[in-house]
């Protein structure tokens, strides 16, 4: 199996890492160059007891007097990396959790990231730009009917806000196709 890599904003195949028991193995890296600093996304693999936990860090290189560095172990897996635009003002990490998918959302500066949004949704959560308005979109379940709720969130400069203000949303019920 191959691991495919995001490093210096190209895609690279690496061969498949394999930890060893109470070992990290480096499997995703993103090197987001920055003013006078390099901040860099890392999921290191690291097996306890025969499970695979997965880390990620988030950490600097360079002038990071003000960086306060994070760290979470999961058990989900890492499906992509982007970012909003050129300017790499956010950046989106999407995991597989299972029957699911995760998405974070960080904003990136010189200071190091903030954690904006972390949440569910049933399918591919997609990341828009309309109009110059970013807009997230996640597919989240409702109840136990189901039915699931599309939700739209639009990015204000310094959070996200879901769009329709009521809360609202129409349910979306999964039929099969003939």
């Amino acid at each position: 199996m191959i691991k495919i890599v995001l490093f210096l904003g190209l895609l690279a195949l690496l061969p498949p890492v394999e930890a060893a028991p109470g070992k990290n193995a480096l499997i995703y890296r993103v090197l987001i160059p920055l003013e006078s600093v390099e901040l860099v996304f890392d999921v290191v693999q690291d097996v306890r007891d025969g499970v695979g936990f997965r880390k990620t860090r988030l950490s600097c290189v360079g002038n990071c007097d003000s960086f306060t560095p994070i760290s979470e172990e999961t058990l989900d897996h890492i499906l992509s990396v982007q970012f909003d635009s050129d300017d790499r003002n956010l950046m989106f990490v999407t995991w597989v959790t299972g029957s699911a998918y995760r998405i974070q959302a960080f904003s990136v500066s010189s200071r190091g990231f903030e954690a904006q949004l972390d949440l569910g949704s049933k399918a591919l959560p997609a990341v828009s730009n309309f109009s110059g308005q970013l807009v997230l979109t996640v597919l989240e379940p409702e109840g136990k009917s189901g039915d699931s709720c599309l939700r739209a969130m639009q990015w204000n400069g310094s959070a996200f806000v879901l769009q329709d203000s009521a809360g609202l949303c129409a349910p979306i019920r999964y039929q099969a196709c003939r």
